[in-house]
């Protein structure tokens, strides 16, 4: 029980030290013991959020990680960190917390890998949320807080993301990860990646259950694969605001084990993509479909031509076969667009010919959001780095960050 920063705690604390006695309150009788179970219920009952973070040689980072669950607003909940076998030190840093701070619930165990780590400490947990975390990166203060709130509201919801900023290991910053808001267009992230970063993640614990935790095959790719189980029976989808720092650097897995995550994410894709497309789709474009638009490497003509055939048949097909609002539609499409103009920024100097077939195509998509995103690379293009025009600079960097946002 927390006694220094939380008010609750403090109340809680109080109540608790007194006798199981029957006072009197606005003319009625008033049993004390209930009143404490009114005012703090965690004192009988599990916490209602666990927050899960699995622990491997992270010391460098670990303290700002810890920290920065510590600090929430919202402070009622355990944490629970899976030391995987750390021989940094890790280790003794994270028993220090503990020792100031009883929320914190430390399990030292052999090195096992990130997925089992996290399976055990998904089952540990008591609160009906989970909540994820990564040793490296920093959880900003209202996260807690304002994604339980969305949760409470939407019961439909299982899986709730949140959109996050990445910074490199000086705390320079290198890009926002706007990712998509809707549960349609959430799915249709699932072709290409994850379209929910991992460490943002809160999750309902029944939904996990039912979908049989982190799948121990799933290796690199367990969260996008956990997605996909569990958008069968629950929704997924992100909150357009910033609650997470996600740090960029040389030893995270991401950029450690990339050809290991690519070869699952095909494996992945083979598997899942009659999710998108009826019928059998042959290897040949499969490949060309994976190498152009996830992979992001140089082809020929075509190859081009049968992926991005292949791209739009799967999106036609999607839009007829699902029920799609209007706002994830705009998110799919900007998601299209955004693919189109990239893969014609690539292929300008090889096939110039092919990055304006591109174009063409994105404007036969939707006119207004290819000019919007053109208008945005052209300002990033020409304003310059050093604030020049700050104000025009950050008008313009405001609105690329919300590019995922409501049309109206």
């Amino acid at each position: 029980m927390c006694r220094r920063s939380c008010p609750g705690c403090k109340l809680d604390w109080q109540i608790n030290r007194l006798p199981r006695v029957v006072g009197n309150y606005k003319g009625r009788a008033v049993d004390l013991g209930k009143l404490e179970e009114r005012c703090w219920p965690n004192m009988r009952k599990p916490r209602p959020v666990s927050v899960v973070m699995p622990v491997y040689n992270a010391g460098s980072y670990l303290a700002e990680a810890v920290e920065s669950i510590l600090n929430q607003t919202f402070c009622d909940f355990e944490f629970i960190i899976i030391d995987d076998g750390s021989t940094d030190g890790s280790g003794d840093i994270l028993e220090e917390y503990r020792a100031m701070d009883d929320r914190i619930k430390v399990c030292h165990q052999k090195n096992s890998g990130v997925i089992r780590s996290l399976n055990r400490g998904c089952r540990l947990a008591q609160g009906p949320l989970l909540f994820r975390m990564d040793a490296d990166d920093i959880s900003l203060p209202r996260r807690f807080e304002r994604q339980i709130r969305f949760l409470d509201k939407h019961p439909e919801v299982g899986v709730l993301g949140t959109w996050f900023e990445r910074f490199s290991g000086e705390g320079k910053d290198a890009g926002v990860g706007a990712l998509p808001t809707q549960p349609m267009s959430t799915i249709w992230g699932l072709l290409f990646g994850s379209p929910i970063s991992h460490p943002t993640v809160a999750m309902r614990k029944a939904v996990l259950e039912k979908s049989g935790y982190y799948r121990e095959g799933a290796s690199y790719i367990e969260d996008r694969d956990l997605w996909l189980r569990m958008s069968k029976i629950s929704r997924l989808m992100n909150i357009p605001e910033i609650h997470l720092r996600y740090r960029v650097h040389e030893e995270s897995i991401c950029r450690k084990y990339a050809k290991m995550q690519s070869l699952m994410l095909k494996k992945s894709f083979e598997e899942n993509i009659h999710v998108y497309i009826n019928g059998e789709v042959p290897k040949r474009s499969l490949d060309r479909f994976f190498n152009f638009f996830i992979e992001g490497r140089l082809c020929n003509k075509v190859e081009i031509q049968d992926a991005v055939e292949m791209l739009l048949n799967i999106y036609k097909l999607y839009i007829k076969k699902n029920r799609i609002d209007s706002v994830a539609h705009c998110e799919i499409k900007k998601d299209i667009i955004e693919k189109f103009l990239v893969s014609a920024k690539i292929n300008f100097e090889k096939f110039p010919d092919m990055s304006a077939k591109l174009l063409i195509k994105s404007f036969d998509i939707d006119r207004y959001i290819t000019m919007r995103r053109l208008f945005l690379k052209l300002m990033i293009l020409i304003l310059p780095k050093n604030l020049f025009f700050p104000s025009l600079r950050d008008a313009s960097w405001f609105v690329s960050i919300h590019r995922f946002c409501l049309y109206k």
